[in-house]
């Protein structure tokens, strides 16, 4: 059985992370000297997320931050799914993630994904409200 999410609720699902990544680039333009950006306006920045799944996807992931730590990037953004549909969302695997992600070398924005918290619910990932 699957629980219904209103419309309310997906609108702001979609609305939010929208919100977040352009408040930021607004951010970063008004002072793109000063956050590792050129004179013009123009910077970089690293765009990731599906990653850590499982023993392998852990293991991949030191790789994959030394090289976004190696770029010039102003920011980085992880656009969820620090876990698969089906790891427990317990404290252990949050903590884990927050560490990795302190870790970065760039300023490090994090959005939810579906398998970080809607599918919390299920046995499988710990039946957790």
């Amino acid at each position: 059985m699957f629980a219904r999410v209103s419309h309310s609720v997906r609108i702001t699902l979609l609305i939010v992370p929208c919100i977040a990544v352009l408040a930021i680039t607004l951010l970063l333009q008004s002072t793109p000297v000063a956050q590792g950006g050129t004179a013009d306006g123009v910077f970089d920045f690293g765009l990731t997320g599906d990653q850590l799944y499982g023993p392998d996807g852990i293991a991949k992931w030191p790789a994959l931050q030394a090289g976004l730590d190696a770029a010039p990037l102003s920011f980085v953004v992880f656009g969820g799914d620090f876990k698969n549909g089906s790891t427990v969302c317990d404290d252990a695997t949050f903590a884990d993630r927050l560490q990795r992600f302190s870790n970065s070398a760039h300023p490090f924005v994090f959005l939810p994904g579906d398998n970080e918290w809607t599918d919390c619910w299920r046995e499988n990932n710990g039946s957790y409200d």
